[in-house]
């Protein structure tokens, strides 16, 4: 077996995730839902993965990209911090 390039996980993520997709329902995103994936982001921005809100309500749903300055290292510490 040969290999040209070896990654670990997190540098496999940041190499060739499309997007981090972030899924969230209007029940949800009331009540601080920005300030929160703010908070949850910003330690990790300057990355080079893209974040996209994915909203959903009543049968309508919308992805909205965030911005250029939200881009993101996915590491196994931010999608914890997601799942929280």
């Amino acid at each position: 077996m040969r290999a040209k390039e070896i990654y670990d996980i997190s540098q496999a993520r940041e190499r060739f995730a499309k997007n981090l997709t972030v899924s969230v329902d209007h029940a949800h995103a009331a009540n601080g839902f920005i300030n929160d994936l703010q908070r949850v982001l910003t330690p990790f921005k300057e990355g080079t993965c893209p974040v996209v809100v994915d909203y959903h309500k009543d049968g309508a749903s919308a992805e909205i990209p965030l911005g250029e300055e939200w881009r993101v290292h996915p590491t196994d510490e931010l999608l914890n911090r997601l799942r929280e």
